[in-house]
């Protein structure tokens, strides 16, 4: 564990839109109430799961702002931008920073395929130059699949060009073994955090950067920590479920569906609000009929007050 740790779970907190696609400034401000209310104390916001690359500098600092007016410590939030234009992604960090936010979780540009190690690392280089900040941190933001752009060399000239901003790596890819290579050649210098929560019993990290924790926070927090099952109360001949095992389950309901756009269903069934659904393009909602498949599937699933 290195001091800029991301400790316990973060999640990836997902935005609540109007029907005209607009952040719902006090829904988003309630949902990060209930999950302080759960025991969550730190949160990633325009993520991934948070529809980051959907959102302008002015709409991340308005929501920012609400937030942090509405109780938020600026200490408990870890920053996603995602900017191919510089200045943007400065201008963010920048502002944010003036509030009091000092993570900031950063995603190479994707725009211009194929993206060089090079180039990822010049646009790093030429952000850190443009922030005038002296102790802001540095998270990068590996997105995974066949395209990602985060590499070990990559990180390893952030290392020893700017050591004192680059803080940790999050990483969103599903497959073990890419998390798993990153903690062998960087964990003793940065942070590096998983984001596909059933590896989290096997590669056993600190923290967590978690889609699914703004439903079932319990579950994550329990899987993460190893320390109890889900289902307290025991029935003769029935299987105590653990919070892998519920994990398991709950992807497995979800299916190849859009993930954000299944995430924010169950969401919004838990919450009984419609208006959780709603997504910013170029996500999509579900159609008909796989929206009708995950209701029931997700009813089955039978979400306990403790999760």
């Amino acid at each position: 564990m290195t001091t800029s740790s991301l400790i316990g779970v973060w999640p990836d907190v997902l935005v609540p839109l109007t029907p005209e696609l607009n952040i719902d400034l006090p829904k988003f401000a309630s949902h990060v109430r209930n999950l302080e209310a759960k025991g969550i104390q730190r949160f990633v916001l325009f993520g991934y799961a948070g529809e980051g690359a959907s959102f302008s500098t002015d709409e991340k600092l308005a929501a920012l702002t609400h937030l942090i007016q509405a109780g938020l410590e600026p200490n408990a939030i870890l920053l996603g931008v995602s900017s191919s234009a510089l200045t943007d992604a400065a201008r963010l960090i920048e502002q944010a920073y003036a509030q009091g936010v000092r993570r900031f979780l950063v995603a190479p540009p994707t725009f211009y395929q194929p993206v060089t190690n090079r180039a990822v690392i010049d646009y790093f280089d030429q952000l850190i130059t443009k922030v005038h900040a002296q102790d802001w941190q540095l998270y990068l933001h590996a997105l995974g699949g066949a395209h990602s752009e985060i590499s070990e060399p990559v990180v390893a000239d952030l290392l020893r060009t700017h050591p004192q901003t680059l803080a940790g790596l999050v990483d969103q890819d599903p497959h073990e073994s890419h998390t798993l290579d990153f903690m062998r050649s960087f964990g003793k210098q940065i942070s590096v955090t998983p984001s596909h929560e059933p590896n989290l019993k096997t590669l056993k990290p600190v923290g967590t950067v978690s889609a699914l924790a703004n439903f079932v926070p319990g579950v994550i927090k329990h899987l993460l920590e190893a320390d109890m099952p889900v289902q307290t109360t025991q029935v003769a001949g029935m299987k105590v479920r653990q919070p892998d095992d519920r994990v398991i389950e709950l992807l497995n309901l979800m299916g190849d569906q859009p993930r954000v756009a299944v995430v924010k269903l169950m969401l919004s069934m838990h919450y009984r609000q419609t208006n959780w659904e709603f997504v910013r393009p170029p996500q999509t909602r579900l159609s008909n009929e796989a929206r009708d498949l995950m209701m029931k599937a997700f009813k089955t699933f039978n979400l306990l007050p403790t999760e």
